[in-house]
C-alpha cells in the first residue's frame, strides 16, 4: 500500500513540476502578443488648438486646448490587438473626466483602436483593437485621436512657461485672467465637468461699479438648448467684483429669484437686477443641451441683452459661448418624464415651404391654453419638450391654424388629439404620449395657367396660302405631349390651350412637318421651346423662353422653251413657215417634274426651194426639270426641190423655099407645166394640122419625136410642116407662064397629067422644071438653114444642162 501512495506522490509531484514550468512560459507568450509602444515603434505628430484656433506663443484664459496626436507606423511594423500608444499630457494642463471612444480608420466607420482619458494619471491611452484590419492594410498605417484639456489647477496666472505637447513644439504659454468688459456687460458658458449635456452660464453687469441706473437683463436661449429649471436661476449683487469673487464677507448679497426672476419660458427669462448704482450683478444659471451639437465649431451659444434706464447697451463684441469638450451623444436625448409632441405635416400639389402652417399645442384640460405655438419644419411640426412632473392622465392637442393660402385647402378635421399618461416605475417617472392619428393633411391646387407657342411661317418664290404647311409641338419629357397647327395667310402659326395645373420647367420641339409639295423645300430647323410656370401667390404663371421662331420656306420652278434649227449645214436658216409651227408652252414646271414636248402642228413644210421635215426633238420627247429651266430643240431636214424643166415648141417648114405663114406660126403649142430630170415628156400636137393659106396648104407632118426624156435640160419638140402650093386654073396659066410665085413655067409641059378641072388645063411633062434664075444654089441654102437650126437647138440644150 505504502508502495502505491509513493508511486501516487512522485506522479503528482511531476505533474506539479510541469504545471510550475508551462504556466510561466504560456503567460510570457501572451504578454509578447500586446505590448506598450514606445516613440521607436513610431512617429508621433501632434496638432495642438485652443478651441478651433492654431495655438500660438502667448496668454491664454479658461479655453479648452484640444491635442490631437498622430500616430504613423512604418509598413513592416506588426499591430496587435492590445498594443497601446500613451500620451502624457504636459503639468500645465489636465484632463478634466475620465472618457473612452471608439478610433475609426479614414472610412469614419470601421473602428480600429480605443483612447482613453484618465484625470488622475493625465494620459490619453491609444489601444489597438482591430489587428486584423492593420494586417489586410500594412502600408501607410496611422492611428489618430483628440481629446481636450485645460489649465490645471496649480498652473499660476501671469507667469510665461515652456509647455512641450509631445509630438509638437515647445511652446511660451501664460494663463491669464481675460476679465474685460467695455460694453459694461459680459457672459459666458463653460461645459458642465459632471454631465457634458448641461453647460453653466454667467452673466455679470457692471464689474467696474459704475452708475448704471436700472438695469434688467434679457437673456435668449437658443433653440437647441433648454433652462434647467431644477437648478434655477440664482445670483448675487456686489460692490467688489474681487471681493465678491473670492468670497470675502461683505462684498456680495445674494438676490431672491423669486423678487427679481420672472421666466417666460425654457427659453425666456428677465432679471430685474434694480438699481445699479455703486454695485453690480451676477447671475448664474445652467442650460441643458437639447439637440446635437456641431461639431466643427464645438460651441453651444448663448444670448442676451442690457439695458440701463430704458436704454439698450452696446451688444457685445463676439456672441457668448462655451467650449464644449464632449460631443458625440450629447444633445440627443431626452428625460424620461420629458414629451416633444410631434407630428407631421404634408401638402399634396406642390412642395411644401418651411414655415408656412401654424400649429398651437393645446392643453385640454386647462381651458384649451395654448402651451406653445410652432410653424412646420419641412414635414415636420415639432413643440418643445414638455414636462410632466406629476403623475396622470393629461389630454393635449395639436390644432392648425387657418392657413388662409391661395389654392390651399386645409385638412377637415384641423385637430389631433393626444393623451399623455405619466407615471412612475421603480421610482422613475416616465411619460408616454399616444396620437390619434399621425398628420395634417392639405391640398393645394393653384389656379392654371395657360400659354400661347407661336411660330412664323415665311415662304419665298410664290405667294404664302393659309393652311399650306403644318407644324408639330412635341414636349420633352414629361407626358410627350403632341400638338399640331398651320399656318394662316399671315405666315402665324399658334399653338392654343396649352394649360398648367403645376409648376415646373416644360420643354418643347417645335419642328415642321415634311411635305410633298412640288417645287419647295421645307425647313427641316428643330427650335427648342420653354415654358417656366411658377407660382405667384395661387396663381400660376408661364413665361415662355424661344418663342415665335421662323420657319422659311423656298419655292422654285421652272419654264420650257422650244427652238428649231436646221439639220442640214448647206441650210442654216428656216423658213419662216418652219419658225411659225414653234411651240409655246406658258406651264410652269417645279423640280423633278417630267415634261413631255410639244410636236410642232404639221411635221413637214414644203417651200419653193424644197421641203422641210421634223426630225424630233434632240433631247427626246421627255424631260425631267433638274433645278433649271428646260429647252427643247426640234431639228429639222431639208430636201431641195429638183430641178424644174420646160418643154418648147418649134415649128420648121420642110420646104426651105417657103417660110412657115402667121396662120401656122399660131398653132404652136404652150406646155406650162414644168419637169423634173428624167421625166418622159409627150410632145403636144397643134391644135390644126393643116393650115389652108392663099398660096396652098400646110400640113403638120410630125414632131423630131413623140417624146422625150428630161435630162437636165428643157426639151424642145420641133414640129415639120409640109406645103403643097395650089394648082393654078388653066385661065391662069394660059394667060401667065409664070407659076404662082410668078415664075415661067411656059416650057413645062406635063404630059403625064391628064386631068384638069375644065379640062381646060394643058398637060405637062411630069417632071417639074425649075427655072433657071440661077436659083439652084438655094437648095444648098436650105440645107444649111437646116444644119444650122440643128447645131443652135443643140447649143441650146448644152447651156440649160449647164
Amino acid at each position: 500500500m505504502k508502495q502505491i501512495y509513493d508511486k501516487l506522490s512522485h506522479a503528482v509531484m511531476a505533474v506539479l513540476l510541469l504545471v510550475s514550468v508551462f504556466i510561466p512560459l504560456l503567460s510570457q507568450n501572451s504578454s509578447a502578443s500586446a505590448a506598450e509602444l514606445t516613440e521607436s515603434d513610431y512617429q508621433l505628430t501632434t496638432n495642438v488648438t485652443i478651441n478651433t484656433n492654431v495655438l500660438k506663443d502667448t496668454g491664454y484664459g479658461e479655453g479648452k486646448f484640444y491635442i490631437a496626436p498622430t500616430y504613423t507606423f512604418a509598413n513592416d511594423k506588426v499591430l496587435n490587438d492590445g498594443d497601446t500608444m500613451v500620451y502624457k499630457v504636459p503639468q500645465q494642463f489636465k484632463i478634466e473626466r475620465a472618457a473612452e471612444e471608439n478610433l475609426t480608420a479614414p472610412d469614419g466607420t470601421t473602428v480600429i483602436a480605443k483612447l482613453v482619458t484618465d484625470p488622475v494619471t493625465g494620459t490619453a491611452t491609444v489601444t489597438v483593437t482591430n489587428a486584423a484590419y492593420f494586417a489586410a492594410n500594412p502600408d501607410s498605417k496611422r492611428i489618430s485621436a483628440s481629446f481636450t484639456v485645460v489649465w490645471a489647477d496649480n498652473m499660476p496666472y501671469n507667469q510665461e512657461q515652456e509647455v512641450h505637447f509631445p509630438g509638437a513644439r515647445t511652446y511660451k504659454l501664460k494663463r491669464i485672467k481675460v476679465d474685460e468688459e467695455p460694453q459694461g456687460y459680459s457672459k459666458w458658458g463653460v461645459q458642465d465637468s459632471k454631465d457634458p449635456n448641461y453647460v453653466n452660464w454667467r452673466i455679470r453687469v457692471n464689474r467696474d461699479v459704475q452708475n448704471l441706473g436700472q438695469v434688467v437683463v434679457e437673456d435668449a436661449i437658443p433653440d437647441d438648448q433648454e433652462l434647467d429649471e431644477d437648478s434655477g436661476i440664482t445670483g448675487y449683487h456686489f460692490t467688489d467684483w474681487e471681493g465678491a469673487s473670492n468670497a470675502v464677507a461683505g462684498t456680495r448679497t445674494s438676490f431672491k429669484p423669486s423678487e427679481v426672476v420672472t421666466i417666460t419660458d425654457e427659453n425666456h427669462f428677465t432679471v430685474n437686477a434694480g438699481e445699479l448704482n455703486g454695485r453690480g450683478i451676477y447671475i448664474v444659471y445652467r442650460t441643458r443641451l437639447t439637440k446635437p451639437v456641431d461639431k466643427v465649431t464645438k460651441k453651444a451659444f448663448n444670448d442676451v441683452t442690457v439695458t440701463a434706464n430704458g436704454q439698450t447697451m452696446p451688444a457685445l463684441v463676439s456672441r457668448p459661448f462655451a467650449p464644449l469638450t464632449t460631443l458625440d451623444g450629447i444633445g440627443e436625448a431626452t428625460r424620461p418624464d420629458e414629451v416633444i409632441f410631434k407630428v407631421q405635416k404634408e401638402l399634396t400639389g406642390r412642395t411644401l415651404a418651411d414655415g408656412e402652417f401654424t400649429f398651437d399645442l393645446i392643453n385640454k384640460d386647462d381651458n384649451d391654453k395654448v402651451v406653445q405655438t410652432v410653424t412646420n419644419q419641412g414635414g415636420s411640426v415639432t413643440f418643445k419638450k414638455v414636462r410632466f412632473k406629476q403623475e396622470g392622465t393629461f389630454n393635449y392637442a395639436i390644432r392648425e391654424r387657418a392657413s388662409n393660402l391661395p389654392g390651399v385647402t386645409d385638412d377637415a378635421n384641423p385637430e389631433i388629439n393626444i393623451t399623455v399618461k405619466a407615471e412612475s416605475v421603480n421610482g422613475v417617472r416616465t411619460a408616454t404620449a399616444s396620437y390619434d392619428r399621425e398628420s395634417f393633411v392639405n391640398t393645394y391646387q393653384a389656379e392654371p395657367a395657360s400659354a400661347a407657342i407661336t411660330a412664323k411661317k415665311e415662304l419665298t418664290g410664290k405667294a404664302l396660302e393659309a393652311e399650306k404647311y403644318t407644324f408639330k409641338l412635341t414636349e420633352v419629357g414629361g407626358n410627350n405631349q403632341e400638338l399640331q397647327a398651320t399656318n394662316d395667310a399671315n405666315g402665324d402659326i399658334k399653338f392654343l390651350g396649352i394649360n398648367y395645373d403645376k409648376e415646373g420647367t416644360y420643354t418643347y420641339k417645335l419642328t415642321e412637318v415634311a411635305g410633298s409639295e412640288a417645287g419647295v423645300a421645307y425647313d427641316s430647323t428643330e427650335h427648342t421651346v420653354t415654358v417656366t410656370v411658377t407660382d405667384n401667390n395661387g396663381k400660376l404663371e408661364a413665361a415662355i423662353t424661344g418663342n415665335n421662331p421662323t420657319f422659311t420656306n423656298s419655292y422654285k420652278d421652272y419654264g420650257v422653251s422650244y427652238e428649231f434649227i436646221s439639220s442640214n449645214p448647206a441650210y442654216p436658216n428656216l423658213p419662216k413657215e418652219v419658225t411659225d409651227l414653234l411651240p409655246a408652252d406658258a406651264n410652269r414646271y417645279t423640280d423633278g417634274s417630267n415634261v413631255d414636248a410639244k410636236q410642232p402642228a404639221q411635221t413637214s413644210v414644203t417651200v419653193a426651194e424644197g421641203t422641210w421635215t421634223f426630225k424630233g426633238y434632240a433631247e427626246t420627247d421627255r424631260q425631267t426639270v433638274a433645278n433649271s429651266d428646260l429647252k427643247f430643240t426640234g431639228k429639222w431636214d431639208f430636201t431641195p426641190a429638183p430641178a424644174k424643166y420646160k418643154a418648147a415648141y418649134s415649128f420648121v417648114s420642110a420646104d426651105p423655099n417657103h417660110a412657115l405663114p402667121a396662120e401656122v406660126s399660131s398653132l404652136l403649142p404652150e406646155d406650162s407645166k414644168e419637169y423634173t430630170d428624167g421625166t418622159a415628156v409627150t410632145a403636144i400636137d397643134p391644135s390644126k394640122k393643116t393650115v389652108q393659106t392663099a398660096a396652098g396648104t400646110w400640113t403638120f407632118k410630125g414632131y423630131d419625136a413623140a417624146s422625150k426624156t428630161v435630162a437636165g435640160a428643157d426639151v424642145v419638140f420641133t414640129g415639120t410642116w409640109t406645103f403643097e402650093a395650089k394648082v393654078p386654073d388653066s385661065s391662069s396659066i394660059d394667060s401667065d407662064s409664070n407659076d404662082l410665085d410668078g415664075k415661067d413655067i411656059s416650057d413645062d409641059s406635063d404630059a403625064g397629067n391628064t386631068s384638069g378641072k375644065s379640062g381646060n388645063l394643058r398637060s405637062k411633062a411630069t417632071k417639074k422644071v425649075l427655072p433657071r434664075t440661077g436659083s439652084e444654089t438655094s437648095v444648098l441654102a436650105v440645107f444649111a438653114g437646116f444644119a444650122l437650126l440643128t447645131a443652135s437647138v443643140f447649143a441650146y440644150r448644152f447651156k440649160k444642162a449647164n
